[in-house]
């Protein structure tokens, strides 16, 4: 205990700029506050703006005095023990101004008391942290010692373990004591295997709970619960349901949570179900990415996305489709599908024609230069992403399309249209004679080679008007 009142006195700690900002805020306020009340009530004969606006000064210079002073205890009730050795000489000729002086005085001590508190809050909740991770090692321990005797995990330790674990705290502190432990211990990963009751009993308890709780639940089966250690199908139902929680934040570790441990048929039902209710969506990059973290079979999860695929709200489909292209070039044929097909939502035609780029499709290199012909200023997205994508495809084609695209009059097909032909190997000399007369396609041109450092001569390149 006295080592533990020591670092109290002895350490510090930064405050972070939104702290800052709020106590100076809030000292600004409060000064202000007294200010105006001395200035509507004085009633004297003599009011004296210096005195006034001294002792709004006097309560800021007093908090940023603490911002400077930190966390450091020790530091701050000597700063107490300086400033009361401080004496007021000057004749007080209205009683009020005595009262607005100890107002002021009473505004910097508060300031003084708070950074003291809020200093010892800080240090003991770490110091609480840290012997709750204790008490769970010690007792993690002695199960794991059973283990690799061959025994198996004390049914009171599973009870003790359910009851802890229900308060947040303790979930903490458990999860700082498992990123503490060397996960490819096989007694360990046993042990976590022999927990299955307990993160089930859990898994219920925080379905009842706020969605912040639930959330955080999610966030630690996530990053501590492998594929294999703890897959139960009561498990995985109970986390889906999760999703229906109107957090955004919940929604999305429980999401994390499924692509961790559970099979991909329950990701596919979980994922028809976002966008049933009112407040259950999730934005289309965050699922993809999301689902780029799957530990299964993503061949499985894909080919069970494309019996369903029909049955996904429009956005999600564009974000399975955008995890498709980040995962695998083995589903060309459908994705030719959807390309070729002027019925889809043109969301869901444009990651097409993304896929055809990142992945090369012979029978698409027709369809793209069709897109990127296209002069029509209603269709100058299918030519900006296709005037992309053609950047992976060759042939004189390729570059007479590209060489009409850069004199469009809309700026992206231009700027995507010279970033494909930069890639072409053409020399200098040719990529300005494509340019030709256009000022703005050849100020395109050099962006993108000076861009790239192909040009040796730095100096500016005539413009032929």
């Amino acid at each position: 205990m006295r080592e533990y009142l020591y670092q109290l006195l002895e350490s510090g700690g930064d405050l972070a700029p939104a702290t800052i900002a709020l106590r100076l805020a809030v000292s600004v306020v409060i000064a202000g506050f007294i200010f105006l009340s001395y200035r509507l009530s004085h009633s004297g004969s003599i009011y004296s703006t210096k005195f006034n606006v001294s002792l709004s000064v006097l309560t800021i210079i007093t908090t940023t005095v603490m911002i400077v002073i930190g966390n450091n205890i020790a530091l701050s009730l000597g700063m107490v023990g300086a400033l009361s050795i401080v004496r007021f000489r000057t004749a007080i000729k209205d009683s009020r101004d005595t009262i607005y002086i100890y107002a002021y005085g009473l505004v910097c001590l508060s300031m003084l008391a708070f950074n003291t508190i809020y200093s010892l809050y800080l240090r003991s909740d770490e110091y609480r942290l840290k012997r709750k991770i204790a008490r769970i090692s010690h007792r993690v321990t002695v199960q794991i010692q059973r283990i690799e005797t061959g025994q198996s995990v004390e049914e009171k330790h599973c009870y003790w373990m359910r009851r802890r674990l229900s308060r947040v705290n303790a979930l903490l502190a458990f999860d700082r004591f498992l990123d503490e432990r060397d996960g490819r211990d096989p007694a360990f990963s046993e042990y976590l295997q022999q927990l299955r009751p307990v993160f089930l009993y859990l898994a219920a308890v925080y379905q009842r709970r706020e969605d912040t709780q639930a959330a955080y639940y999610c966030h630690f089966l996530s990053r501590h619960l492998s594929r294999g250690s703890v897959q139960t199908e009561e498990l995985q139902s109970i986390i889906a349901s999760y999703m229906e929680k109107k957090s955004l934040y919940c929604r999305l570790n429980t999401l994390k949570a499924l692509c961790a441990f559970a099979n991909a048929q329950t990701i596919v039902d979980t994922l028809l179900l976002l966008g049933s209710k009112p407040g259950t969506q999730l934005h289309e990059k965050l699922i993809a990415e999301t689902l780029l973290t799957f530990t299964g079979d993503a061949d499985d999860l894909i080919g069970l996305v494309w019996e369903r695929f029909e049955r996904f709200l429009p956005w999600i489909q564009r974000a399975l489709l955008s995890y498709i292209r980040f995962q695998s070039g083995d589903y060309c044929e459908q994705m030719m599908d959807i390309l070729l097909d002027s019925g889809r939502n043109k969301e869901l035609r444009f990651e097409a024609i993304r896929y055809m780029g990142k992945y090369p499709f012979p029978p698409a290199r027709k369809q793209l230069l069709k897109f990127v012909s296209d002069t029509d200023p209603l269709h100058w997205e299918y030519a900006a992403i296709s005037a992309s994508a053609l950047a992976r495809y060759e042939g004189q084609e390729v570059i007479e399309a590209l060489s009409l695209a850069i004199h469009s009059s809309n700026w992206y097909v231009r700027y995507n249209a010279a970033a494909s032909l930069e890639t072409k190997g053409l020399t200098y000399e040719q990529l300005l004679d494509i340019a030709g007369d256009d000022r703005y396609s050849r100020e395109m041109l050099i962006y993108h080679l000076e861009s790239h450092e192909r040009i040796e001569d730095k100096k500016e390149v005539p413009i032929r008007v």
